[in-house]
C-alpha cells in the first residue's frame, strides 16, 4: 500500500499578493505534466492555509525509493496559476512495505562523505556506527585543503539503505595555522583587524577601517558611521579580514536608520474611568480631552534620544479599568499607528485601577523593636509594613512584588533608595542607614512596591547620627568644675546608651584622670559614644576665675588666664610655641605692654569677661 506524507508550504508569492483568494492546487513529482494535470489538493489541503497561507499538503509517495522531487501550484480565484514550488525529498524503502508502521528509521544517517572545494574524486567518508535517536551526529573533519584562506565543504550523508541525500556547501575559513605542526591553539588566528562594508547596492564604495582590539571572547565594539546610508531601511554588508589579511565571506543584515529626533515641546495626557471590560479601539479614540484638563509636564531630550519621567497619580480613578491617553506635541511630524496629526501623536492604554489594595508603613524602631527617634549611620533599623487588599499573584503577571526604602535627606532635597529587605514573614522591612549619613534632623523614609506601585511615607521624622552640645563652665579661685555633671551636656540629642569619655586633646588621645573635678582653666573636650556606633567630639572651655599675678612676665605656651571681675590683666611676656593657642580673661581689661610678643604660629585671644 501507499504511504502518505505531510508538507508544510509557506506561499511567499501569494503572501505578497491581495489579487484574490487561492482557490485550487495540485501537486506532482518528479516531471511537470502540465498545469492543471497534477494530482489535485483536497480541500481540506487548501483549509489549512486560509489564515497565514501556510499549507499542511498529505499526499502520495512515488513508486520508486530514492531522491524525487515534489512540485506543488497554486490557483487564484481569477484562474491564474502560481510558479511551481519544489522540495527534494529522500524516500526510503519503508514508504512502501505494507508492514511498515513508520518511515522514520530509514532515515538514520550511517555514513558521512565529504570533500573540500570541487575534488569531488577525493572523497572523505566517515561511518556513523551509532546513529543518534534526533539523527544529529558530532563528528571531526580531516582538513583537506593545503593552504589557508576560504574553502567549499561539500558535505552528503547515506542512510543503512545506501541512499546518498544531496550535497550540502558550506563556506569554511582555513587560517595558516591549521597547517602548523604543534600548535596547541588556533585561536590567536581569527582575531579581526580590518573590517569591509558597503550599502545596499554601492558595492563600488567600499568602505575600510581599522578595527579596535577584541576581547578574550573576539568581540569588539565599533561605532558605524551612516553618513552613506539613506534614511529609512538599509542593507548593509561586510566582510572582516584577520591579521594575515585573509577576509571571510560577505554577510549582510539590515538596519533601520532613523532621521533626526523630534523635539518635544510638551506631553499632555487624561485619565477617564470607563466601564469594567473590554474597551474596543473605538471607545480607545473617544477619551474627551476637554472633560479631563490636559497637563503638560517637561522632557528631557537629547539628539538621539527621548527621555522623560512623571508620576500619575490615580486617587481620582474608580475601581476597575480606566482609559489613559498620551499625547505628544512636537516641532515636526510624527509617525503614529492612531493620529495622522502633523504634530502629534497619541499613545493610550488600559489602566486597572483596584481600591482594595493598600500599603501602610508604622513608625521605625531599632533593631531590638522598640521606638527611637535617633538612629547612627550603619545601624539596622526596622519599618513596620501592613499590606491589605487583592494584591497581584507573581505566578499569574510574571512579576514579582518587591518592596523600596528611600530616605529624604535633612534638608528635605529628595529621596534616596537606601538597602532594605523584607523579614520572613513579610510585615517589617529591615532597613540599613547608609554609613556617612551626614549628622541632622528631619530625616524621613518612604516605602514603595513595586508591582503596583503604592507609596507611603513614615509620618514621623528622625535624627541621624549623635548632637552633642557642650555648655563653657566657669568656677572661682580654689574650686573646680565637674564635666560629667548634666548641665555641661544640657541641650543635646543622643542615642540611648549614650556614654561619655573626658580628654585635654582635641584628637581624644590624653585622658583627663579626674573629670569631676577641673581644677585648671583650659579647653577640654567629651566624646559621645553610643552603642549603635554613633560617635561625636565636642569642646568646653573651662574658666577658673581670679589667682593671676599681675604683671604677667612669664613666657607661656598654652591654656586660659583667667581673674576676677573687677581686675585687669597687664601682659609684658612672650607666647611662644607652633600651634599654641593662649586666651586672656579678664572682668575689667587687658592691657599689653611693651615686651608682649606671640611669635609666628601661635593664637591669642583676648576677652573681657571675666566671671560674669
Amino acid at each position: 500500500m501507499k504511504k502518505g506524507l505531510v508538507l508544510l508550504v509557506l506561499w511567499m508569492v501569494f503572501a505578497q499578493s491581495a489579487k484574490g483568494q487561492i482557490t485550487a492546487g495540485e501537486y506532482f513529482w518528479d516531471t511537470d505534466p502540465g498545469v492543471g494535470q497534477g494530482t489535485a489538493l483536497s480541500g481540506s489541503d487548501l483549509l489549512t492555509g486560509q489564515a497565514d497561507e501556510s499549507y499542511d499538503i498529505e499526499v502520495d509517495v512515488p513508486l520508486s525509493p530514492g531522491l524525487h522531487r515534489v512540485y506543488v501550484r497554486f490557483m487564484e480565484s481569477d484562474s491564474s496559476w502560481s510558479p511551481v514550488e519544489s522540495h527534494e525529498i529522500l524516500i526510503g524503502p519503508e514508504n512502501h512495505l505494507a508492514t511498515s508502521g513508520s518511515g522514520i528509521d530509514s532515515a538514520q544517517v550511517r555514513q558521512l562523505v565529504y570533500y573540500w572545494d570541487t575534488l569531488r574524486t577525493s572523497l572523505f567518508t566517515i561511518d556513523i556506527n551509532s546513529p543518534s535517536a534526533s539523527f544529529e551526529s558530532q563528528m571531526a573533519l580531516s582538513l583537506g585543503p593545503q593552504s589557508g584562506g576560504l574553502h567549499t565543504l561539500n558535505l552528503a550523508v547515506k542512510d543503512k539503505y545506501g541512499l546518498y541525500s544531496s550535497f550540502e556547501q558550506f563556506l569554511i575559513f582555513v587560517s595558516p595555522e591549521n597547517h602548523l605542526a604543534g600548535v596547541s591553539s588556533q585561536k590567536d588566528s581569527m582575531e579581526v583587524r580590518q573590517l569591509q562594508y558597503f550599502w545596499n547596492q554601492d558595492s563600488l564604495n567600499v568602505q575600510t577601517v581599522a578595527l579596535p582590539s577584541s576581547d578574550s571572547g573576539f568581540r569588539f565594539t565599533y561605532q558605524l558611521a551612516l553618513n552613506l546610508a539613506a534614511e529609512g531601511y538599509n542593507q548593509w554588508h561586510y566582510r572582516v579580514s584577520d591579521k594575515r589579511g585573509m577576509y571571510s565571506s560577505w554577510s549582510s543584515q539590515s538596519i533601520l536608520v532613523i532621521g533626526a529626533v523630534p523635539q518635544i515641546d510638551s506631553v499632555k495626557y487624561a485619565l477617564k474611568p470607563t466601564q469594567y471590560g473590554y474597551v474596543t479601539p473605538e471607545n480607545l479614540l473617544s477619551v474627551d480631552f476637554t472633560t479631563n484638563s490636559p497637563i503638560e509636564f517637561e522632557l528631557i531630550t537629547d539628539s538621539t534620544h527621548i527621555q522623560a519621567e512623571n508620576e500619575i497619580g490615580t486617587d481620582s480613578l474608580s475601581h476597575g479599568f480606566n482609559v489613559f491617553t498620551l499625547q505628544v506635541n512636537t516641532k515636526q511630524p510624527v509617525v503614529s499607528s492612531i493620529s495622522d496629526s502633523r504634530n502629534s501623536a497619541y499613545y493610550q492604554a488600559i489602566i486597572k485601577v483596584d481600591s482594595t489594595i493598600k500599603l501602610e508603613t508604622g513608625e521605625p524602631r531599632n533593631i531590638a523593636g522598640d521606638l527611637s527617634n535617633i538612629f547612627c549611620p550603619g545601624e539596622l533599623i526596622k519599618i513596620p509594613v501592613d499590606t491589605t487588599g487583592n494584591w497581584p499573584d507573581s505566578s499569574e503577571y510574571g512579576i514579582a512584588t518587591h518592596f523600596l526604602v528611600k530616605l529624604k535627606d535633612a534638608s528635605g532635597s529628595g529621596f534616596t533608595e537606601i538597602l532594605s529587605q523584607m523579614n520572613n514573614t513579610g510585615d517589617t522591612l529591615i532597613v540599613t542607614i547608609p554609613g556617612g549619613t551626614s549628622t541632622g534632623t528631619g530625616y524621613q523614609v518612604i516605602v514603595e512596591s513595586t508591582f503596583p506601585l503604592l507609596r507611603d511615607t513614615v509620618t514621623s521624622t528622625f535624627q541621624v547620627g549623635a548632637i552633642l552640645v557642650l555648655s563653657d563652665q566657669q568656677a572661682p579661685s580654689g574650686s573646680s568644675v565637674d564635666l560629667t555633671a548634666s548641665a555641661v551636656t544640657v541641650g543635646s540629642s543622643l542615642p540611648s546608651g549614650t556614654t561619655f569619655s573626658y580628654f585635654s586633646d582635641s584628637s581624644a588621645t590624653i585622658p583627663v584622670s579626674n573629670p569631676t573635678s577641673i581644677l585648671e582653666s583650659g579647653t577640654y573636650y567629651i566624646k559621645a559614644t553610643s552603642s549603635a556606633g554613633c560617635e561625636v567630639i565636642e569642646s568646653v572651655k573651662v574658666i577658673i576665675c581670679g589667682g593671676v599675678f599681675d604683671p604677667i612676665t612669664a613666657p607661656i605656651n598654652s591654656g586660659i588666664v583667667s581673674n576676677g571681675s573687677d581686675q585687669k590683666i597687664t601682659a609684658t611676656n612672650i607666647i611662644s610655641g607652633s600651634g599654641t593657642k593662649v586666651t586672656y580673661n579678664s572682668g575689667l581689661s587687658v592691657q599689653l605692654n611693651p615686651g608682649f610678643k606671640a611669635d609666628s604660629g601661635t593664637v591669642f585671644q583676648a576677652e573681657i569677661g571675666g566671671c560674669n
